[in-house]
């Protein structure tokens, strides 16, 4: 019951949100709130939050940043995300996260 209770202060609170977006009713910000959530970028960070809720370790979560990364093209070229891929290792290592060999 308390659950439910905070879902929907939270849901109306991101109406209001959308509402001072210039939606002008309650319906047309729950259009709009629907439209974000079915975003890449919605769902790439609920994925996110989602492993984040797992509890990984240092290295899976830089990896799985690098991976998201990687997936939206950031790094422009495959030789770039093959450099990041390396510059990720180097760094786990220097820090210790990963043993060195």
């Amino acid at each position: 019951m308390k659950r439910m209770q905070t879902i929907e202060k939270v849901e109306m609170a991101d109406m209001l949100t959308a509402i001072g977006r210039g939606r002008k009713s309650s319906r047309e910000a729950k259009k709009y709130l629907e439209r974000v959530r079915l975003r890449t970028s919605y769902r790439t960070f609920q994925q996110l939050l989602k492993y984040l809720n797992t509890d990984p370790d240092k290295k899976a979560i830089l990896q799985a940043v690098y991976n998201i990364l990687d997936q939206h093209r950031a790094f422009g070229s495959a030789t770039n995300s093959e450099y990041a891929q390396e510059s990720l290792e180097l760094l786990l290592k220097d820090s210790g996260v990963l043993q060195k060999p």
